[in-house]
């Protein structure tokens, strides 16, 4: 998949909640980030941060798996 000659590669990171007890408010445990074809749906890449890190940060981190001048990054708005 092409748009203008380059990869869309997508980024994206979210909470993972973890389980409690009845009655007690859940709070975000860690974060999944990945990198991936919006099309195929293949991941590119993929990490599990504490719940202290920032987005941006795991993005930075990242980067490294993108070919300069042939993708294109589509982050999310979050």
């Amino acid at each position: 998949m092409r748009w203008n000659g380059l990869r869309p590669v997508a980024a994206d990171g979210t909470r993972l909640l973890g389980g409690n007890p009845p009655g007690r408010e859940l709070r975000a445990d860690h974060y999944a980030f990945a990198l991936f074809l919006p099309g195929p749906e293949l991941t590119l890449h993929a990490a599990i941060h504490p719940a202290d890190g920032a987005e941006r940060q795991m993005l930075f981190e990242a980067l490294e798996v993108l070919r300069a001048h042939t993708d294109l990054l589509l982050p999310d708005r979050g």
